[in-house]
């Protein structure tokens, strides 16, 4: 539980999915890992987990906290590098109320990807939500994949958070 929502963790790696009895929770560290396409429902899985390298994958990267953050994470500025992705908030699951964003890389960065950002409150928990799509430094990441990935990743965000938990 986090403030008043119940929140479920899918962040294994693929070793660990394929050997469920290595799995514990250690308290002690922070999770790690990529989401095994083997674990989540049919509808949910995004590409054959045997693929190869990164490019075109993708991964959610979710900070909650009980309210907004001091100082702003962000600004909604569209410049060369950035841009403002319309329709948003529109992909948002049920239960979160959009606050700023969507603001995208144009290009992939030196980190070999193109992220994403968006902000959204919840019953109990202000979100920062990150997608980011992996794809070599320098190449161009459309609006159209941008809004593939939101949807996807906050379609199982949405299954993920129960806020408020009854």
């Amino acid at each position: 539980m986090f403030a008043r929502a119940r929140i479920t963790f899918v962040c294994i790696s693929k070793q660990l999915a394929e050997a469920p009895f290595l799995l514990r929770c250690d308290l002690q560290s922070r999770p790690e890992g990529d989401v095994y396409a083997g674990l989540l429902p049919e509808e949910l899985r995004r590409k054959d987990a045997s693929a190869s390298g990164l490019s075109g994958s993708s991964r959610l990267t979710v900070n909650f906290r009980k309210s907004p953050p001091r100082t702003s994470t962000f600004e909604e500025v569209e410049t060369d590098w950035r841009f403002l992705l319309s329709g948003g908030e529109a992909l948002l699951p049920s239960g979160f109320t959009f606050v700023k964003g969507t603001l995208c890389d144009r290009k992939a960065t030196v980190l070999n990807s193109g992220v994403c950002n968006l902000e959204a409150q919840s019953a109990s928990l202000y979100w920062h939500i990150a997608v980011g799509i992996h794809s070599d430094s320098g190449m161009p990441v459309s609006a159209e994949e941008y809004r593939g990935e939101i949807a996807f990743w906050l379609k199982l965000l949405g299954r993920l958070v129960r806020d408020p938990e009854k």
